[in-house]
């Protein structure tokens, strides 16, 4: 697929909105109980990239222009899965791997 494409704005359906929402609160609440265990603040230099595109459609969303590209769309499924995994290695659980139906 061209790059070009990936980078055309499409509209967002109310799973990609609620989706975008729940990983937003994810990552606070992970990045909280991140703090309170380890008394410093989580790593996230393996997912700057993502949080970058993350916080490009926020943008968008706050604005209500509910649109996304396809690489924001990864980024956001990406944090999801590193939210699930950060949590479980913070309470000790195995990790789930995420599936996604496109």
């Amino acid at each position: 697929m061209n790059s070009v494409n990936l980078d055309r704005l499409t509209p967002s359906d109310l799973d990609m909105q609620h989706l975008v929402r729940s990983v937003a609160e994810r990552i606070r609440t992970v990045s909280e109980m991140y703090q309170r265990q380890w008394r410093t603040p989580i790593n996230t230099k393996f997912i700057t990239r993502d949080l970058e595109r993350f916080n490009v459609i926020m943008e968008r969303y706050h604005t209500s222009d509910f649109r996304h590209t396809e690489s924001e769309k990864k980024a956001v499924r990406t944090l999801a899965q590193w939210t699930i995994d950060q949590k479980a290695a913070l309470v000790g659980q195995p990790t789930k791997k995420l599936t996604w139906k496109d």
